[in-house]
């Protein structure tokens, strides 16, 4: 019940429109993804910290428009940077088994603790098929430093200065990534489109996300 009355306060903000979405959001229980003793935060539309990794599980609503500026489909191949707890890589993974896709996540993570979490509670609700978490650098994409158009959609739940330009090389057409850009404690999130070859983003909303590990700054 607790999870279903922070779904219907998802759909009465707006953050959650699409039915796939929102029966995802239904199904899967955040709770299985809070870090040890922070269990009483799983249905508050918060973040929450994941211990003492420095790192936060994003607020539920900032999921739900992760979703749904994307667009994510069943059949997309995501990669997911800075993935945390495992519970937005979880989603999608979800999304994929529900609807009987052909996509695969891809979920990077920097923090060998949070690389372990993520994999333990990937397995615990059964998507270890449909994600496939990585301990890596996520800044240079996946395969690190490769410029070939592998993804669909590429979502990245920690700030940088700039977008990556890796990130960006790996798009492939049609391609969409979200990405919070700005300093430290206040951001801008943006989606970035690819266009017959071309990159293009569209501003989205001010947000304060923690800063990306594994890298100095700046689009290298």
């Amino acid at each position: 019940m607790a999870m279903e009355r922070l779904v219907e306060h998802l759909v009465a903000i707006g953050a959650l429109k699409t039915d796939k979405y929102i029966e995802v959001f239904r199904r899967l229980d955040r709770k299985l993804f809070m870090w040890p003793g922070y269990e009483e935060e799983a249905y508050l539309d918060s973040p929450s910290l994941l211990g003492e990794t420095g790192q936060t599980i994003s607020a539920p609503h900032m999921h739900a428009y992760y979703l749904e500026y994307s667009g994510v489909s069943e059949d997309d191949i995501v990669m997911e940077v800075g993935v945390g707890s495992g519970y937005l890589s979880a989603l999608i993974g979800l999304l994929i088994k529900m609807y009987g896709g052909g996509g695969h996540v891809y979920g990077l993570e920097y923090d060998p603790r949070l690389y372990s979490f993520a994999r333990t509670n990937i397995s615990r609700v059964g998507l270890e098929d449909q994600v496939t978490v990585i301990l890596a650098n996520g800044y240079w994409g996946w395969p690190p430093r490769e410029e070939r158009e592998l993804y669909d959609v590429i979502l990245v739940s920690a700030a940088v200065d700039s977008p990556p330009r890796y990130l960006l090389s790996q798009l492939r057409e049609g391609g969409r990534m979200v990405i919070p850009v700005g300093p430290a404690l206040y951001q801008e999130l943006r989606l970035y489109l690819k266009r017959d070859g071309a990159i293009e983003y569209k501003p989205l909303f001010p947000v304060s996300f923690v800063k990306m590990k594994g890298y100095e700054g700046g689009s290298l």
